[in-house]
């Protein structure tokens, strides 16, 4: 009978069906062997350390019913381990109650053997609750298929509600229309670059007072899906690994949006859709670039730690630099050191002559003709700050060709 007076343990006396745990325990959950069948949680459970072990044994679902909670008072609620094999693939862990924990409420580790330690889904409508990290992925081969959040993860202090600490550690889509609540304002920690999230939307709410923020270095090319206009984001990090695409889906709504130039606070804002051309800047040390890439509506931010100027070598077919020529016109090639779309034939200066034809042949090679105005010395320049790559990163004044 729920609610009836708590026992030392909690067991489960048939491991061939469904079980119901329905009276308080204060020992947590005692395991004889696999559990391969669902667990329901309809009672509090408690214990000091590990009131739901799963490192020695498996159990397929848990579902925590509304108004239950399971606590360590000391650390680690759950804790997924690969336990009595080398790998461990559970199922399911709905949580509609309340886990709480004074370290990590629920860890993911393969201390136990050298193989995988997998999730498929965990689903959260009610709350979990921890002092430092709410959900903690912390060796290699740990991983989350599906991490589903309606409800409240949070931490009180220490790092984000989802920490991954290790290269090897992932979700591979992780959904949020609830709340990702730390203490500093952290939502989700990839700890420098480590652990990877593949596919992420979030509807945290327009609240600025209530940001989703991203802490340490984004693994490279990991995905952030933005699902509408009235959706909100905060993007805060300390470096960029590689190149980070945040895919701002907005197909379904009037507005569009827009990043600020500050990389501790930048926001996605909605402004009218009219008012958005492509966008680009540098904030710190991290260049960004926002486009409507496919014309669909679909709004791509790219992020990148690459901070180094373009530059641009300027060169001819019929003289080299500091030469003399009697040559009537010159054919000039304009390199530039990397790619960029808005070098035009205004960003060259020349004296005692005039350019025609410009071209652009790719994205880095650009040509003209140069026709000198009589005798004497002639020079064809490239100012500094007249063009960008892809970084938004302005280029250095390129080497005089006279």
């Amino acid at each position: 009978v729920a609610g009836g007076s708590a026992q030392a343990a909690c067991t489960i006396p048939n491991y061939s069906a469904d079980h119901t745990i329905s009276s308080d325990c204060s020992g947590g959950l005692t395991l004889s062997q696999d559990f391969a069948h669902t667990l329901t949680i309809d009672a509090n459970v408690t214990d000091s350390y590990y009131p739901i072990p799963m490192y020695s044994y498996y159990i397929k679902d848990i579902v925590i019913n509304s108004g239950n909670t399971v606590t360590a008072t000391s650390g680690y609620s759950f804790r997924f381990s690969n336990g009595s094999s080398n790998s461990a693939i559970f199922n399911s862990l709905t949580n509609n109650g309340t886990i709480s924990d004074r370290g990590y409420a629920i860890k993911f580790d393969n201390n136990q053997g050298s193989g995988d330690t997998t999730l498929e889904t965990l689903t959260n409508n009610g709350s979990i609750e921890s002092r430092f990290a709410a959900i903690l992925l912390n060796t290699p081969d740990t991983s989350i298929n599906n991490l589903i959040n309606t409800g409240t993860i949070s931490t009180s202090s220490g790092h984000a509600p989802v920490y991954l600490t290790d290269s090897g550690a992932s979700v591979t889509n992780f959904t949020n229309t609830g709340t990702l609540a730390g203490n500093s304002g952290s939502g989700i920690d990839f700890n420098n670059s480590s652990g990877t999230v593949t596919n992420f939307s979030n509807k945290q709410g327009k609240s600025t007072t209530n940001p989703l923020r991203y802490s340490g270095a984004l693994p490279a090319n990991t995905k952030i899906i933005i699902g509408s206009s009235s959706d909100y984001g905060q993007i805060s990090f300390s470096s960029i690994s590689g190149t980070t695409a945040f895919h701002i889906d907005t197909t379904n709504s009037a507005s569009k949006a827009s990043i600020n130039d500050t990389v501790y606070s930048s926001v996605l804002i909605d402004i009218p859709s009219a008012n958005i051309p492509t966008k680009s800047g540098i904030s710190g040390t991290v260049g960004w670039v926002l486009t409507d890439s496919d014309n669909n509506n679909t709004w791509d931010l790219e992020v990148s730690d690459d901070t180094t100027s373009p530059t641009m070598a300027i060169t001819s077919a019929e003289v080299s630099d500091g030469a003399s020529s009697n040559d009537s016109t010159l054919a000039m090639t304009f390199t530039s050191s990397e790619a960029t779309s808005n070098f035009v034939v205004g960003d060259i200066s020349v004296s005692g002559g005039a350019l025609s034809s410009f071209n652009a042949t790719s994205s880095t090679v650009y040509t003209a003709t140069f026709t000198p105005s009589g005798d004497g010395a002639k020079t064809i320049d490239v100012n500094a700050n007249v063009y960008t790559d892809s970084s938004s990163n302005n280029n250095s004044a390129a080497t005089q060709f006279n």
